[in-house]
């Protein structure tokens, strides 16, 4: 799941002030389980936008999949050319994959945040970092390296007191958690590999292109 927020009413108005025809697109997955892309979202900021002309509004179930996009752009593709821009209510992936795919200036109205774990309505968290590197099956499927404030992934930090987070002291450290459902399963630790940062400084492809590998 990807988590979004909606940008400020403000902030979002400078974004299409330019343009005085607009389309507004909505997420139909992550965004709408978020509840800042979804159709009551996306007709709710029609409505704000009261100095603009909405041409028309529609929703897409997941406009990060390029096969799905391809099928419902086409679609609306009639309708695209009489607005001037494409105001977007989906994460950055969606975004970026819609203004790769029409020729209209696409903006966004919403702010990624992270890829996390729907708790209940209206509450998120962040439970992994997607690093490609996961030590899930050395850790109790617990991720140190998003879950610790600090991102350690060798073990407890000389900081937490009485087994509780240095950071978050209303929480217990993540490396205890993880030591204690080890321990109930009577798994044995092993050594952390730490994670390898050059790996994360260039965009990455699955499947890694054969020349990459």
């Amino acid at each position: 799941m990807i988590i979004t927020s909606q940008k400020p009413l403000e902030e979002i108005k400078r974004a299409v002030a330019p343009f005085g025809r607009l389309a507004l697109i909505g997420c139909g997955g992550c965004a709408s389980v978020c509840q800042t892309g979804g159709t009551k979202q996306v007709e709710e900021l029609a409505r704000r936008l009261d100095d603009k002309e909405i041409v028309f509004t529609f929703q897409i179930e997941e406009p990060c999949d390029h096969r799905v996009l391809t099928r419902e752009l086409a679609r609306i593709e009639d309708r695209l050319a009489q607005v001037d821009a494409v105001l977007v209510l989906a994460c950055g992936i969606g975004v970026q994959l819609i203004g790769a795919s029409i020729d209209k200036p696409v903006l966004t109205g919403l702010d990624t945040i992270f890829p996390g774990a729907v708790i209940h309505s209206g509450k998120f968290l962040q439970s992994c970092g997607a690093c490609a590197q996961c030590l899930l099956n050395s850790t109790a499927a617990i991720c140190p390296r998003t879950l610790c404030p600090k991102g350690i992934a060798e073990g407890p930090c000389s900081e937490k007191v009485d087994e509780r987070c240095p950071v978050y002291p209303e929480e217990t450290c993540v490396w205890i958690r993880i030591s204690d459902k080890l321990e109930k399963a009577g798994t044995p630790s092993s050594d952390f590999l730490p994670l390898d940062w050059a790996a994360r400084s260039v965009r990455r492809k699955h499947p890694v292109p054969s020349d990459q590998q």
